[in-house]
């Protein structure tokens, strides 16, 4: 496996621990990072989650993203 695919994967892993976790915060840093680096969509994605859920935190987190809408 190249050493970048896996740096990667062992960042995202750890940011989504965090996510899942709810500590949006800290797992937006780490996605940041990732989308900095590497140009992750996925991590693009997931930063814009936390972005949100930073600003309106959710009140019951299960650490599962429920979509509203398509």
């Amino acid at each position: 496996i190249d050493e970048k695919i896996l740096k990667k994967a062992e960042k995202y892993s750890e940011a989504l621990k965090i996510y899942r976790k709810g500590n949006f915060k800290a797992a937006y840093a780490i996605f940041e990072e990732i989308v900095s680096e590497f140009g992750d969509r996925s991590s693009e994605v997931m930063r814009e989650r936390c972005e949100l859920m930073i600003k309106e935190p959710p009140t019951d987190w299960k650490g599962v993203w429920k979509m509203d809408s398509k």
